[in-house]
């Protein structure tokens, strides 16, 4: 956190590790917040549905990039429509990498 710019914007997404009672139990607060003030930085939390309204906006944009190979993205893939329950749990308990997905046939 010694890297954060003047002005800086930080965003905090992708907690769900934290949503089967994770939030129940907070851990410690951050240990940068004097950093946050020095920089006046400004911390924001965001979530998906925010921009569902963009969403035809963002498929403009990144679709041509995936299909050039200049996006590149990373997933968990769990094989075996009876492992849905295990995946679901990887969810809570920060198991996957990337977008989880449960492919159940060919």
């Amino acid at each position: 956190f010694h890297l954060i710019n003047t002005r800086a914007r930080v965003v905090i997404c992708g907690q769900i590790s934290q949503y089967n009672g994770g939030l129940d139990e907070p851990s410690l607060g951050p240990r940068f917040l004097h950093r946050i003030l020095y920089t006046r930085a400004t911390i924001q939390g965001i979530l998906s549905r925010d921009y569902a309204h963009r969403m035809d906006e963002m498929i403009d944009v990144l679709a041509p990039l995936l299909s050039q190979g200049q996006l590149s993205y990373r997933q968990t893939i769990v094989e075996g429509f009876e492992k849905l329950p295990e995946a679901l749990n990887m969810l809570f308990h920060g198991k996957n990498v990337g977008k989880l997905l449960v492919k159940v046939s060919e």
